[in-house]
């Protein structure tokens, strides 16, 4: 049976990808904090933005179940600052939960991703760009871009593919939290007028894990963003 392992999976764009995949009839399991409200989604309880989290739970869980996998680097934090003010305590903690913790599940799962696994990344429309105000999100973004591309080129011959999506402003609890969005704002940076919605990141993530010539594809799905 075919196994997805999302990061951040209790909420947002991560909760929306768990569901597309438990409506697949993959078996999915989310590593977060707090427990994810869908429950046949198998909660492995891990706060990644920690160094030297433990890792005797999810190896158990993967001692348990066998076949392909599609690992889903999903898990993001969002701060305004700027790069003449960047708090450096913020800043490495959200390098662990973005960068470093990825790495480290990359490397625990190398041994067990057979042909037809996957690992896929969240970047984000900034992975390309940047706007005032978003420094460290925008560096750590960029850096997704940066992981899948190496993830690609080190698992060549192996028969596990890498994608990266990245998302425009979807309509998430951190978005909202962090984005002064209004029908100006939406008119003036998105053609559709409208938020991305969850779900449609969760289709294109699902497809990326089915889809092996997608190897290496940076695919963003924005609505078309208006560059200003």
């Amino acid at each position: 049976m075919r196994t997805a392992i999302v990061t951040g999976g209790s909420s947002g764009i991560g909760a929306a990808i768990c569901k597309r995949f438990l409506d697949e009839g993959w078996r999915v399991a989310s590593i977060s904090r707090r427990p994810p409200t869908l429950t046949d989604v198998h909660h492995i309880a891990i706060d990644l933005a920690q160094p030297d989290w433990p890792t005797s739970q999810l190896e158990s869980y993967l001692d348990n179940h066998a076949g392909s996998v599609a690992l889903v680097h999903n898990a993001a934090s969002f701060q305004h600052d700027k790069a003449d003010a960047v708090d450096a305590a913020y800043l490495a903690t959200a390098f662990q939960l973005m960068v470093a913790s990825p790495a480290k599940l990359n490397q625990l799962l190398a041994p067990r991703l057979v042909a037809g696994s996957s690992i896929l990344y969240l970047g984000s429309t900034l992975s390309d760009i940047a706007v005032p105000g978003a420094f460290s999100y925008i560096a750590l973004k960029h850096a997704a871009v940066g992981m899948m591309r190496a993830t690609q080129q080190d698992f060549s011959g192996r028969g596990v593919h890498s994608c990266c999506i990245c998302p425009g402003v979807t309509a998430t609890p951190m978005v909202l939290a962090n984005t002064a969005i209004d029908d100006t704002f939406l008119r003036e940076r998105v053609s559709f007028g409208r938020l991305v919605a969850p779900t449609e990141i969760a289709d294109l993530v699902h497809v990326c894990a089915t889809s092996p010539s997608l190897n290496g594809a940076v695919l963003h799905a924005n609505l078309g963003q208006i560059n200003r």
